[in-house]
């Protein structure tokens, strides 16, 4: 039986035909190599394909015919390793090439070996043997992700999968698209992250890149597994660029991981909270500290564009970053998509966070300078950016009305380990008032009514505050046992202080009391009280030593008392006593 029978069965449609002529031509074979070269072949029937399956044909050799396309059913070929489609009048590359399983490799279609796509074909059908078994992945993988067909709807499994092929084109895609997703889903207080992957960063920076936001690290995915960093697979040298804000959820990678079921297929939202939360993560890789997370939100901003609701992350880049090239992204696309409110603040010569002695109050106040220009703009998150890259800037939160959720967040979150919490390090770090010499500091600051909300508080330092009285609500500290109120302004204490029983330890030095307040015989759980340096009054330097009456020594037989004047206040008072 010749190669002719073969290309008459396939003329008359005749699929008992044509399986006897492939039989008999492989009795004379030795090979599974099947030569329909030269027969003039205009088309091939779909039973055609089956048949090679079951004389096991693994090289096919279709040069030299007038194919004009090749059929859907090609994909049934699981056997065909190897395809000459030289000479024939293919005009396009055949997408179902992409289907074949086990297709190594592919010849032919005029100006095809000078063609890209030539090496695109190869190298996807060298480079996914694994995926051999199952032809329907496969089809998936390279239709949907390369070609571009819905890669929306495309599993996150499916896409984690191409990043392991090592085929450039194909990762590509697959990146963006995770990354698209990533943005939707940022970390949050309760997140139990895992790494997926190797990366090239240390291990212990990712975890503290983790616990600073808030989230858990875990070295194992388990059951309470949230998210995943995408890092450097094993096999591949550069999947996906490794980072550890690059996130995708475990609903949708949990069954890659687990090797569970087949995953649902990726639901995709349009909704305004889903767009909110996607800006919200770009935003917080925008103000991030490191550069690594800025670069990171500008892939994201690649893929989904500009949004009103990271305005505020671009401005903070603009304004406060110390990398210039950051600084140029940010100002081109402001000027490109901001408003002319955001014109005009980013216009602004001024600076936004100053150094030195008074850094804390310039760029409290040219913060507030700003804020007056432009309202689209979150201001407090401003602040938050400046003392992360400078240490300065909050008491611009502190001294704005409303957003105490805000405040108390803050301060929940200086509390250390003691339940210590210094107010002064939080609203003023690196400035502390002098009385002695500095009249300019004598107008006193608000008070901070949040910290009277901060749970589990044992210590509080209210010191150098330059807050001139305490309002009510003192008592809800309930749990509080040492107190500093030296270095203010206060004249006199609030009844509510001796609702404090466990109060053990007072500081009232450098203060205005024209006597001893009268509260302090009541808080008989003190320990130790001190009342040094007081001051004449709130615009004053001059001291007026204040001396522990004997009732009051009395009422806390087991209380030490500091009254009178330090050394150092002593010989100021001396000076300050000469006619």
């Amino acid at each position: 039986m010749s190669r002719e029978a073969i290309a008459q069965a396939i003329a008359a449609q005749d699929p008992s035909a044509l399986d006897a002529a492939l039989t008999a031509y492989f009795k004379r074979k030795s090979v599974y190599r099947l030569d329909l070269s030269a027969l003039d072949l205009a088309s091939l029937p779909d039973f055609f394909f089956p048949l090679l399956v079951k004389h096991n044909v693994q090289d096919l050799n279709l040069r030299a015919n007038q194919l004009t396309e090749l059929p859907e059913a090609f994909a049934q070929a699981a056997t065909v390793g190897s395809l000459n489609l030289t000479d024939n009048k293919l005009k396009k590359l055949p997408d179902v090439l992409f289907a074949a399983p086990s297709l190594v490799l592919v010849e032919g279609i005029p100006g095809f070996s000078r063609n890209p796509q030539r090496a695109l074909l190869n190298g996807f059908l060298q480079a996914t043997p694994f995926l051999a078994e199952d032809p329907q992945l496969r089809a998936s993988l390279f239709w949907n992700v390369l070609r571009g067909k819905n890669i929306a709807a495309v599993h996150t499994a499916d896409l984690l999968l191409a990043l392991q092929t090592g085929f450039a084109e194909l990762i590509q895609p697959a990146q963006e698209e995770l990354l698209r997703r990533s943005a939707g889903d940022p970390l949050h207080a309760d997140a139990f992250v895992c790494i997926l992957g190797n990366v090239s960063f240390k291990k212990t920076d990712l975890k503290n890149a983790v616990v600073a936001r808030g989230a858990t690290y875990q070295t194992r995915p388990d059951e309470r597994t949230t998210h995943f960093i995408l890092g450097r697979s094993p096999e591949r040298p550069d999947p996906l660029p490794a980072h550890p804000l690059t996130f995708v959820p475990l609903t949708e990678a949990e069954a890659w991981i687990r090797d569970n079921a087949a995953p649902s297929p990726l639901q995709v939202h349009t909704d305004d909270a889903h767009l909110a939360a996607q800006a919200e993560n770009i935003n917080n890789l925008l103000l991030a500290p490191d550069d690594a997370s800025v670069d990171m939100a500008a892939a994201l901003i690649k893929v989904h564009g500009v949004t009103p609701g990271i305005t505020t992350g671009l401005f903070a880049l603009a304004k406060l970053s110390n990398n210039g090239d950051h600084r140029d992204m940010a100002r081109k696309l402001l000027k490109k998509h901001g408003s002319p409110a955001v014109l005009k603040a980013l216009a602004d010569r001024g600076k936004v966070a100053y150094t030195g002695d008074k850094a804390e109050r310039n760029t409290a106040a040219a913060i507030a300078s700003l804020s007056r220009l432009c309202d689209e703009i979150d201001w407090d998150r401003i602040a938050i950016c400046a003392r992360q890259r400078y240490g300065y800037g909050l008491s611009y939160i502190f001294r704005q009305r409303g957003n105490a959720a805000l405040k108390l967040q803050l301060l929940t979150s200086s509390v250390d380990a003691k339940g210590h919490l210094d107010l002064h390090s939080v609203i003023s770090p690196g400035y502390t008032p002098d009385y002695e010499n500095a009249y300019s500091y004598y107008s006193s600051e608000p008070f901070v009514p949040e910290v009277y909300d901060v749970p589990g508080l044992r210590s509080l330092s209210l010191s150098a505050c330059l807050f001139s009285h305490l309002p009510p609500g003192i008592e809800r500290l309930t749990e509080l046992e040492h107190l500093d109120l030296s270095r203010n302004m206060l004249s006199k204490l609030p009844d509510e202080l001796t609702q404090l029983k466990k109060l053990t330890s007072l500081r009232l030095d450098v203060n205005c009391f024209p006597d001893v307040p009268p509260q302090l015989q009541h808080l008989t759980s003190l320990r130790t009280l001190s009342i040094q340096g007081n001051r004449q009054s709130s615009d004053s330097h001059l001291y007026v030593p204040l001396t522990i009456p004997p009732e009051l020594r009395a009422a806390l037989p087991q209380c030490a008392f500091t009254d009178g004047l330090s050394a150092h206040q002593q010989e100021r008072y001396r000076w300050q006593q000469k006619p």
